[in-house]
């Protein structure tokens, strides 16, 4: 409450351009911090193979990051913003909604929509294939991600 007062104080003795030209400062200095992982819904792929990975998205999917492949041990963003993760997978019902992920022998292919299936079953459309953190203010936000495996092109 003291601090309120001084505030007021301070604020009573400046002029009304002072009081604008601070107002900005504090917005301008707001807005160039720069938000944490955690800050945000994030969706991440990690290759956890010793080959090189290619991706292709069909249907709807909204990716974020460009790239068509993963290097070896690499994460890559591919999806942020206000929606989580499987918000974005629960919305693609249709089969041609689908993720191919191949190295230079293997292809692996998984078809929407989002499943629920045993721990056992990996599979980028099994929510129980995902790792999920919660992170930011009161753990408001996802962070999620999928990680391709050796045994994924088995």
């Amino acid at each position: 409450m003291e601090t309120l007062r001084k505030l007021i104080k301070y604020f009573h003795i400046m002029d009304f351009k002072s009081i604008i030209l601070f107002f900005f400062s504090v917005i301008f200095l707001n807005s160039c911090l720069e938000r944490t992982e955690e800050a945000t819904n994030r969706s991440y792929l990690i290759n956890n193979t010793t080959d090189t990975v290619y991706c292709k998205m069909f249907g709807s999917w909204p990716f974020a990051s460009d790239k068509e492949y993963i290097l070896p041990q690499e994460k890559i963003l591919i999806g942020n913003g206000q929606y989580t993760q499987f918000e974005y997978i629960r919305s693609l019902r249709n089969q041609g909604d689908s993720i191919i992920f191949y190295n230079n022998s293997d292809t692996v292919i998984w078809y929407a929509p989002l499943r629920n299936l045993p721990d056992s079953i990996h599979s980028f459309y099994n929510e129980n294939s995902w790792d999920i953190k919660y992170g930011g203010r009161k753990n408001k936000y996802e962070i999620a991600t999928f990680t391709i495996t050796e045994d994924d092109f088995k």
